[in-house]
């Protein structure tokens, strides 16, 4: 039986022996310096964006990365209109999303195999890259486009 995670940080944290966890465990001054990033596999399932987006505003998820949403041509249906994305349009299979403005944004690439975004502010700079490999691409092509993009 699947337990419901009840903050982000429960992911990583079930990875790890459990008195490590204990000390991760994040607090209030903690949170004020992470970012909490969302991926998942919508798998086309036309109600998961609009569950998604409550999810992500009740957690404070900083960003979302998603693979195959439910899409109608470039639009992903149930997305709401105040969140930042980055799709391919003509094969939108994954996504960035960003609900909230953290970091200025700019478009690093934007291709049918990799969405790429640099993020920076004040204090920091990174490079984000989504990708979903379809079990009929060679991983090698995918791995190569990433190397591209780095």
């Amino acid at each position: 039986m699947c337990q419901k995670l009840r903050h982000p940080s429960d992911i990583n944290l079930a990875l790890v022996p459990i008195s490590l966890a204990q000390q991760l465990q994040p607090t209030a001054k903690f949170n004020m310096h992470s970012l909490h990033f969302l991926q998942t596999n919508l798998d086309h399932t036309r109600a998961a964006t609009p569950h998604l987006v409550d999810f992500v505003e009740a957690d404070h998820i900083d960003m979302a990365f998603l693979c195959v949403p439910y899409a109608r041509g470039s639009t992903v249906l149930g997305e709401p209109p105040n969140w930042l994305r980055f799709l391919h349009l003509d094969t939108p299979r994954r996504i960035i999303l960003i609900p909230l403005r953290k970091f200025d944004v700019f478009p690093h690439t934007v291709s049918p195999y990799v969405v790429a975004l640099r993020l920076q502010n004040q204090k920091s700079s990174m490079l984000l890259i989504a990708t979903y490999a379809a079990p009929s691409v060679p991983m090698d092509f995918i791995l190569y486009r990433i190397d591209d993009v780095l």
